[in-house]
């Protein structure tokens, strides 16, 4: 899950944020999407916009063990990463 923060790490709901994500290991990204019910956006490729401050990147691992790391960025914030096994 993605959440859009203000500066106490409180969630912005009205946040309309364009993402892009970047995965590097042996997991994919499988889908990417805020779960807005009325959107023409393309849940298989790597950009969405939040929706009420959320999104969400599901990824998908082969059989391959290892680590995957996924990459959030944002226009005007920092890149945000996390490491998964």
């Amino acid at each position: 899950m993605i959440d859009i923060l203000d500066e106490r790490g409180q969630l912005v709901p009205d946040a309309e944020i364009n993402l892009i994500a970047n995965t590097a290991g042996v997991a994919r990204l499988a889908g990417f999407g805020s779960g807005n019910p009325i959107t023409d956006e393309d849940y298989t490729d790597n950009k969405t916009v939040t929706y009420k401050g959320h999104a969400c990147a599901v990824l998908r691992s082969g059989y391959e063990k290892g680590q995957t790391k996924l990459t959030i960025k944002a226009q005007g914030f920092d890149d945000k990463s996390i490491i998964l096994e």
